[in-house]
């Protein structure tokens, strides 16, 4: 039988698209839907809508389509609860046939919703934005990027940096008494006192606790600075505290303490200039994409963008070139995981970055001192890089395997060796 040469044609097509991974013509027109599971309401609201903020602002700069295929945003409000963040997940899963998960913002959600997906067995491409630790450890799930850090991640460069820069050989710990708490505290101890430091004094706070009055008082004065590992806004109110309680003692953060988001609700804040820090992602940084993603933030928004934000956007290009590198084919989800997580580097808000097998973020982490006006608005408190780390592992310097050999950060792990010695 002959062919019309137009039947050849759709045939060499068709074919053409199956040797080189392609998807369809329909295919391509199909929307990719992303499930942002963001917090738009309850007692956590002031986390959100950061997620939301992030990634419409990447779409809006591609009119709202990648490799040719529109994307549509599904979102669903988490409230930060845990059993609210399943039911949302089904609802994006199940429903609306979500291609890909964004969030969900807290730790509590993101452990609630990876237990959901690992014992239904569901295998949905995740771009976490939390930072418990144990998501890209312990409890692996083939299909989840951590596109920020875990919590300790941020930290072991601020302890680094702090014994062999700042020369400080011993310090106190003010800690939220939780597992996030334990995890910037225990990344701090192993780290600090691994280069030759000694952590003197530990204080465990209740989450709950917004007057540090008791703490302040049993502080000692033998160290020679005190590391904050509560977080947020609740660090940035002990950082208050202290300076007004009249104590001088150099002041050293963690990385959500200084989270754009969290201090432009914060009135005034002398207080805060002069703390060193260490972040994933800062405002201010020199990096083009940044200044334009940023000063988009501040035109559409009045904020700068926060950390959820600047994980979304950064979310935005992950997913951009993950598509790029499958040919827009996100349906390929084996394929599209696989390719992320063989340790590409991309071009970002936030510098290159890279995954390790287990699914975690490998990039730079910045020490910045708190001041006002670094190439911004002088009536905003902002941060100023001082020094970077590129290309932070999860596991620092430390070998995976030993790593993860060793107990979970905790209360009681790294052991206190050093308490009250001086």
């Amino acid at each position: 039988m002959k062919l019309s040469r137009r039947t050849m044609l759709k045939g060499l097509a068709l074919g053409g698209s199956q040797i080189l991974g392609m998807p369809s013509i329909v295919k391509a027109q199909e929307p990719i839907r992303i499930g942002v599971l963001d917090i738009f309401s309850g007692a956590f609201s002031p986390f959100g809508p950061q997620l939301k903020l992030g990634i419409s602002a990447f779409l809006g700069e591609r009119n709202k389509a990648l490799l040719g295929r529109p994307v549509e945003l599904l979102l669903y409000d988490t409230q930060g609860q845990p059993s609210r963040a399943v039911e949302q997940t089904q609802r994006a899963v199940f429903d609306d046939k979500a291609h890909l998960l964004l969030g969900p913002v807290t730790s509590i959600e993101a452990f609630a919703v990876n237990s959901f997906l690992a014992a239904k067995q569901i295998q949905i491409p995740v771009f976490g934005t939390s930072v418990g630790g144990e998501l890209t450890q312990r409890l692996i799930n083939p299909s989840h990027l951590r596109i920020t850090s875990t919590a300790s991640q941020s930290t072991y460069p601020l302890a680094d940096f702090a014994a062999k820069e700042l020369r400080y050989r011993s310090i106190m710990i003010v800690a939220d008494d939780n597992p996030l708490g334990w995890e910037i505290s225990g990344g701090f101890q192993r780290v600090f006192e691994d280069a030759g430091g000694r952590i003197t004094q530990r204080i465990w706070v209740p989450a709950v606790q917004s007057d540090y009055t008791d703490v302040l008082k049993q502080l000692g004065s033998h160290a020679d600075a005190i590391f904050v590992a509560l977080l947020g806004g609740r660090g940035v109110n002990f950082i208050q505290q202290t300076r007004r309680s009249g104590i001088s003692s150099p002041l050293l953060a963690n990385f959500s303490n200084m989270d754009a988001a969290v201090l432009e609700r914060i009135p005034g804040g002398d207080e805060l200039l002069g703390t060193i820090s260490s972040t994933w992602y800062l405002p201010d940084f020199e990096i083009a994409s940044n200044e334009i993603f940023a000063s988009r933030m501040r035109a559409d928004f009045g904020a700068p963008p926060g950390l959820n934000a600047a994980a979304a956007y950064t979310s935005g290009a992950v997913l951009e070139e993950g598509l790029r590198q499958v040919g827009g084919a996100i349906e390929d989800k084996f394929k599209f995981m696989e390719i992320l997580r063989n340790s590409v580097v991309f071009d970002t808000i936030r510098g290159p970055i890279r995954f390790d097998e287990r699914g975690n973020a490998i990039a730079t982490i910045y020490i910045a001192r708190a001041t006002r006006g670094y190439r911004s608005d002088a009536s905003v408190i902002g941060s100023a890089p001082i020094k970077k780390y590129p290309f932070v592992s999860q596991f620092w310097t430390y070998e995976p395997s030993s790593f993860l050999s060793s107990p979970p950060f905790s209360r009681d792990y790294p052991p206190a060796r050093y308490l009250d010695r001086f």
